[in-house]
């Protein structure tokens, strides 16, 4: 099983006081360090990015960027040897909703893909999808990003365009 992990950094994340001030890794590999106030449902190895193995290279501490990559195997392409577009489309939400969650989200908050146009310009068949995504709007209610996927050559291979909505958290009762 492929799992998320982040690329190039250490592991980073608060201490935690009941542990005898040792640190704890970060909830999400990838996140500035404070962030991990996040309360997540499904552990982030277990989720759906973990499933189909992004990698999360940089998210800025202002979600101004995030980078992230997808090693192309052949569980994620398509019949005819492609990398499936399901899986293009995937990892450019995934680093939009992650990059608005730095910027924008936080504890209290939630965010969530509204809307994901991604168009495809060339195949991407081996190595890896290079994703970066940068912020072209950022509201209180909803940031757009456009996210580009080159691959190994540095060729544009797709661009997507991603909605993100920002939201008070469901409360939990009880």
């Amino acid at each position: 099983m492929h799992t998320a992990r982040m690329t190039d950094d250490p592991p980073t994340g608060p201490t935690d006081p009941g542990s005898g001030g040792s640190a704890q890794p970060p909830l999400v590999p990838g996140l500035p360090a404070g962030s991990g106030d996040f309360a997540a449902v499904v552990a982030f190895e277990d989720g759906f990015d973990a499933l189909y193995g992004v990698e999360l290279q940089e998210i800025a501490p202002d979600g101004s960027l995030a980078r992230g990559r997808v090693r192309i195997r052949d569980e994620l392409r398509q019949p005819t040897g492609l990398l499936h577009g399901g899986v293009v489309a995937a990892l450019a939400e995934s680093l939009a909703s992650w990059g608005t969650w730095v910027g924008a989200g936080g504890p209290g908050r939630a965010v969530m893909g509204m809307s994901n146009d991604t168009s495809f310009l060339r195949p991407l068949i081996d190595g890896w999808a290079n994703a970066t995504a940068t912020p072209r709007h950022r509201g209180a209610t909803r940031w757009l990003w456009e996210v580009e996927v080159r691959d190994d050559d540095g060729r544009v291979c797709a661009l997507t365009a991603v909605n993100i909505a920002i939201r008070d958290a469901p409360r939990k009762d009880g």
